[in-house]
């Protein structure tokens, strides 16, 4: 199962993505994935993809919850010009 984690307060953007991974998993006939939005330890610890938002010059390695990440994960951070 493929775990991706939102971490993005535009709905437009967020279901845009999501509807991208849709049609990527489909393509390559995987339907073992799901989706979650909850941005905490436990959450985290289970993502293989994380999508987030940061404003320019934030780092994520400043952020102490993505060290609950799991080894090989995949991070896309977008920016977020508020």
């Amino acid at each position: 199962m493929t775990n991706f984690l939102f971490n993005i307060k535009n709905h437009y953007l967020r279901v845009a993505i999501a509807e991208l991974v849709n049609e990527t998993m489909q393509a390559c006939e995987r339907s073992h994935y799901q989706f979650s939005q909850q941005w905490k330890p436990a959450s985290i610890a289970q993502a293989d993809v994380i999508f987030t938002e940061m404003v320019a010059g934030e780092w994520y390695l400043c952020h102490e919850l993505l060290q609950h990440a799991t080894e090989n994960y995949q991070l896309f951070i977008f920016l977020n010009d508020e």
